[in-house]
Order: structure tokens, then C-alpha cells, then sequence
């Protein structure tokens, strides 16, 4: 499978309770953080929070197209690479094993808003929390090969959150949910 299209066939599987209960945890660190912090945003947490997105559908990946574990941003990319009509998504996943451990995560939306995960084998059991990127700077981000989760350095996203012009659509305050188009 190497199309849109084709990955669009494989049914996707709720996974909203998943990602509630992802947003739970984030919003508990942002909380404790907003304690010690005087900036706009206290946290990586509360900018994803602001400007990204509570994906609640998944389309599991056939184990042909997933990459190497520990690698999810340069799996995500390659995959987008070859796939253009995927957005590249960063921002944060809770995976069925740890039920408090939030982890730094990259993958792909499909056109109907549905999380591609090219690195965990476990997505239908897994929440995520992201903000989808615009194609400009996901590629800017992976020429420079930049670790930084959102490509943007970190005093300037807690200070004023991420530039309009790098996310894929428009903010929607708290998170925008995510349900995939009906056929």
C-alpha cells in the first residue's frame, strides 16, 4: 500500500475513550506546570491542548508499511514522503500498556481526519493528542532533521504558542475532536 486511497480501505477503529483519557493526563500536567510558570503557555502539554487536535479514529497499519520502533518522526516523514495526501501530525500518544505515561509522538492523518500510525503496532489501543502540520513545514522540519516535537524552539511556544502559519488548519481553542467523514 502506498496511496491514500489504499490506506483509506482499511476500516478505522475508535479509539476516543483512548484519547479522553490522554487528555485527562495532559491536562493534569499542565495544571501542576501552570503552578511554576509565568508564561502564556506553562508546557509543551497546554500548547498541543491549545492548538492541536483529540484524534478519535485510527486505521491500523499493516506491519509491510511500519517502520522501526524509537523512530516515529522519521517514520512519519518517510511515510508522507511517499504518501502526499497524509498530513504530518506531532504531539502526544498513551499506548495500551501505560495507563499514566504519555510519550512524545509523531504519525499521519489521512483525508478523513483519521490517525496513520507508521511506527506502533498498537494504534486501535491507542489516544492521541497532535497538531497537524502544514506540508512547508513538515518538510523544513525534516531537512533540518530537527528533534523538537513541533519544530518550534521552546521559549517562543510558551511564550506565544505556534505561528498560524505552520498548522494545517485552524486552531480550535481546548482541542478540535476529530471524528473521521462519514462515506
Amino acid at each position: 500500500m502506498t496511496t491514500a486511497a489504499e490506506l483509506i480501505l482499511i476500516p478505522p477503529v475508535n479509539i476516543a475513550p483512548r484519547s479522553a483519557t490522554l487528555v485527562a493526563l495532559m491536562t493534569q500536567r499542565v495544571t501542576h506546570s501552570n503552578a511554576r510558570h509565568s508564561t502564556k503557555y506553562s508546557c509543551q502539554e497546554a500548547v498541543v491542548l491549545a492548538h492541536g487536535t483529540v484524534f478519535t479514529h485510527t486505521r491500523p497499519v499493516p506491519d509491510s508499511i511500519r517502520g522501526p520502533m524509537r523512530r516515529c518522526y522519521a517514520n512519519a516523514q518517510a511515510l508522507r514522503h511517499r504518501v502526499p495526501d497524509l498530513v504530518y501530525c506531532a504531539g502526544y500518544a498513551l499506548p495500551p500498556d501505560c495507563d499514566d505515561l504519555i510519550f512524545e509522538h509523531a504519525w499521519l492523518m489521512d483525508p478523513d481526519g483519521c490517525v496513520i500510525d507508521p511506527t506502533w503496532g498498537t494504534s486501535h489501543l491507542t489516544g492521541y493528542v497532535g497538531v497537524p502540520l502544514k506540508d512547508a513545514h513538515a518538510t523544513r522540519m525534516r531537512r533540518t532533521r530537527t528533534d523538537i516535537l513541533l519544530g518550534v524552539p521552546y521559549r517562543q511556544m510558551w511564550a506565544h504558542g505556534l505561528p498560524r502559519d505552520i498548522l494545517h488548519r485552524p486552531t480550535q481553542p481546548a482541542g478540535q475532536i476529530i471524528q473521521p467523514a462519514q462515506p
